[in-house]
């Protein structure tokens, strides 16, 4: 299984959430599992990812290299990924 993990944190204080929606849509693919990771937001983003059947981080530790490990952990050991795509909330994937 694929699993693509999107790494985000408060979209919606740093005006992001069009960014994230335009990175959720581009990994829709068919056998590819999308799983957004909130890495420690405070701004409503953490019901969002968890809406979306995503995980939720409750480390105080927010720096990206904490959350792209945690984000790796949810795909591999949570959903059993056989193929981990590792994604910020901007990108464009086709």
């Amino acid at each position: 299984m694929i699993v693509a993990t999107i790494l985000c944190h408060n979209v919606f204080a740093n005006d992001r959430k069009d960014l994230f929606w335009q990175t959720y849509d581009s990994l829709q693919k068919p056998h590819v599992r999308v799983i957004p990771v909130d890495n420690g937001s405070t701004d409503g983003t953490e019901e969002m990812v968890r809406t979306l059947g995503g995980y939720c981080s409750t480390s105080s530790n927010t720096t990206c290299g904490h959350g792209t490990n945690i984000a790796a952990r949810v795909a591999l050991g949570v959903f059993g990924a056989d193929v981990c795509v590792l994604s910020d909330d901007d990108m464009w994937w086709s």
